[in-house]
């Protein structure tokens, strides 16, 4: 689903890359949506905000206890983000599923969510 996800918004100025290290394995609902919604929303805030032309999105099935989730842009960043309500979804949702999530940005240098979640 995510990848045609992110082959269904690329655009011409935008281009999508999508990796995936490791077995892919059946995931619950919640850890399913969790993930896609994730990467969905980054897709949108990619395309609203950051100014990229290259998102990245990385899954890693290597950890058999742990699935890890890593989506990055080359877009404008930012030093100061204050979360905003799509972060705190984001945050919030992770939070149920005892997963952990981490944000980064500077200006010029882009957009990183890391999200790791047992599975």
């Amino acid at each position: 689903r995510i990848n045609n996800l992110a082959s269904s918004t690329e655009t011409d100025e935008r281009k999508y890359f999508v990796d995936v290290v490791g077995t892919t394995r059946p995931l619950s609902p919640q850890v399913e949506v969790t993930l896609f919604r994730s990467v969905q929303e980054a897709i949108n805030n990619a395309n609203k905000h950051s100014n990229a032309s290259e998102v990245r999105i990385h899954l890693d099935f290597s950890d058999p206890a742990i699935i890890s989730l890593k989506i990055s842009d080359n877009g404008i960043g930012s030093d100061n983000f204050d979360g905003g309500f799509g972060l705190l979804g984001k945050r919030e949702r992770v939070k149920l599923i005892q997963g952990e999530i981490s944000f980064s940005s500077s200006k010029g240098e882009g957009f990183e969510i890391q999200i790791s979640v047992p599975g």
